[in-house]
């Protein structure tokens, strides 16, 4: 899938079904003038310059009642999702939602968190859970914690993916490339998730990590290895695989020792 057909899945299709979702929810949506500002100029925009451009004509045409319009948005979803991954590429509509709630939502923490919840079930709120990560840092890890025992696959994987120091197509977390203890704390509760498409995100955040604290996830992954389970084991090696082929010699090691 490339970033370009992911770009051109929020367009004129895109916007003309999310505006029909919100008129069916909301009475006093005024459809015409949203498409009219959410389509003038889209289709010359970047993915996430085309949510960022759709979220800001949302907050244009939605009630000026945050709260109010955080339930609009979360009204217009489908079902959760089952399955492992962000699901159809049709699914990326809900891009602008999620969009929506880190741009504006900030001051309204708690219906902000809740929005995001029923997203991620959704599509993913990978991108932006991350500005409240660096708005409202320890309420946000509170809530991530709670998250992390979540029923749902798709709620445990934003803990892990959303905590991300290197995220790719966002912005780093640079308070977590300073100091990831407090994401480590996280990723304790999803190393043994039963469902790969978690621990493959775990993998990937200590990845993130070894990049910028060695001295600190190297550790972290030896104690993980001991009388690991085979699940654990793939965890390990696949968070070590590029040190493993730079050749590093801690990794090697860690290697070795899962053998």
């Amino acid at each position: 899938m490339t970033h370009r057909r992911v770009a051109d899945s929020l367009g004129v299709g895109a916007v003309c079904t999310l505006a029909h979702r919100i008129a069916a929810v909301d009475s006093s949506f005024r459809r015409s003038a949203f498409l009219s500002r959410a389509l003038a100029g889209l289709d010359g925009l970047p993915l996430f310059g085309r949510a960022d451009h759709i979220a800001e004509c949302l907050r244009r045409s939605l009630p000026a009642s945050l709260p109010r319009a955080l339930r609009i948005l979360v009204d217009v979803l489908d079902a959760p999702r089952k399955s492992p991954g962000y699901g159809a590429i049709e699914n990326f509509w809900v891009l602008p939602l999620t969009r929506f709630v880190g741009h504006f939502g900030l001051a309204h923490f708690n219906e902000s968190m809740e929005a995001l919840y029923q997203m991620t079930r959704r599509f993913t709120s990978e991108f932006d859970v991350r500005p409240f990560l660096m708005r409202h840092p320890s309420r946000t890890l509170s809530v991530m914690r709670v998250w992390s025992q979540d029923s749902d696959l798709h709620v445990r994987r934003l803990v892990s993916e959303g905590t991300r120091p290197r995220l790719p197509w966002s912005r780093h977390l640079e308070q977590f490339k300073r100091d990831p203890r407090p994401v480590i704390e996280l990723l304790e509760f999803l190393k043994d998730d039963p469902e790969v498409y978690v621990r493959r995100s775990v993998a990937n955040n200590l990845a993130d990590i070894i990049k910028d604290n060695p001295d600190l996830a190297y550790p972290v992954l030896q104690g993980w290895s001991c009388s690991a389970s085979p699940a654990r084991v793939w965890l390990i090696r696949h968070a070590i695989r590029f040190p493993c082929a730079r050749n590093d010699s801690r990794a090697l090691e860690l290697l070795e020792s899962l053998r």
